[in-house]
């Protein structure tokens, strides 16, 4: 997975990794009361396995895939079967064949038990289809909570004016907060012919942008010459909820930041801290947040579908 990717998610408070709480192999390979005894410990949300709320105020509208009440489907417990009636009949079996092992053994006797200890199935029998049945609810469980939680990582991108002598052009930015150097295309360079210099047998460029929402924004940018950007751009999806989330944004710095378009410039720590602004918005959980920057409102982050 792309570093950059990996950095957007949370930290899992079971196995310390980057991912949510409900990919954690660690958390599904245990035992449900062990899953329900970690969830109450940490302080997980019944419901959705959030950390940021309690149930009663969580406000997801998913229930458990199994019975459908108000809980995650990792944390269900199957209802225990009532076997009492079934105890209080076996005294009664077991009288009835020993009165009938009292009556005198004939042809027809001999030949028929035999074939009843056939057809009966044995202790180990039983206990092996019972595992069979038990690990392949668990594997259908798995298998529908797995299509419900598959989710898309959108990258922090941006649009901005490249402003030359000829006149501006257009360029898609890409935050990289994993990465110490800013680096830009070699074919963003050859488009709008920029000048080139050597140091420390690296090219470097250097390029002025322009925010597309406010014209007083200009800033001026350094970077490392590469072809190509090794960058894995977010795929496209047809599910269109985190469009209805932030239409209320005019300013979105990448109207089309759930699309797959070509990154040509990625913007390293050493010149983010001049384009992030103060400013947060996260709706739910499993939607994607909006971070302000001198772009206009940048959307990133994993969005649950």
């Amino acid at each position: 997975m792309d570093k950059g990717n990996v950095s957007s998610l949370p930290k899992c408070r079971i196995c310390h990794e980057r991912h949510f709480i409900k990919s954690c192999l660690t958390f599904q390979n245990m035992s449900v009361t062990k899953r329900r005894h970690e969830a109450r410990q940490k302080g997980f949300c019944f419901n959705c396995l959030c950390t940021a709320h309690t149930r009663e105020w969580c406000p997801s509208r998913k229930t458990c895939m199994v019975c459908h009440k108000g809980h995650h489907t990792l944390l269900h417990i199957d209802a225990k079967p009532n076997n009492h009636s079934s105890s209080k009949s076996t005294p009664k079996n077991r009288s009835s064949s020993r009165s009938c092992s009292l009556e005198p053994p004939t042809a027809k006797n001999q030949q028929s038990r035999p074939a009843k200890q056939q057809n009966r199935p044995s202790a180990h029998t039983s206990k092996r289809s019972t595992s069979t049945s038990t690990q392949r609810r668990h594997s259908n469980v798995s298998d529908r909570l797995s299509s419900r939680t598959k989710s898309h990582v959108f990258l922090p991108t941006a649009l901005a004016k490249v402003i030359t002598v000829e006149g501006c052009d257009k360029v898609r930015l890409l935050m990289n907060s994993g990465s110490t150097q800013t680096a830009i295309s070699t074919k963003l360079v050859e488009r709008l012919q920029l000048p080139l210099t050597q140091r420390a047998g690296k090219t470097f460029t250097a390029i002025n942008l322009q925010s597309f929402h406010d014209e007083s924004v200009k800033i001026h940018i350094t970077g490392e010459v590469q072809n190509p950007l090794h960058i894995s751009t977010p795929e496209s999806t047809k599910d269109k909820k985190h469009l209805s989330i932030y239409n209320h944004l005019t300013d979105l710095a990448d109207p089309h930041f759930f699309n797959p378009i070509n990154i040509e410039i990625m913007i390293a720590n050493d010149q983010i801290p001049k384009i992030l602004r103060a400013g947060l918005i996260q709706t739910t959980t499993n939607m994607p947040i909006a971070q302000s920057s001198a772009f206009g409102w940048i959307i990133s982050g994993s969005c649950q579908v």
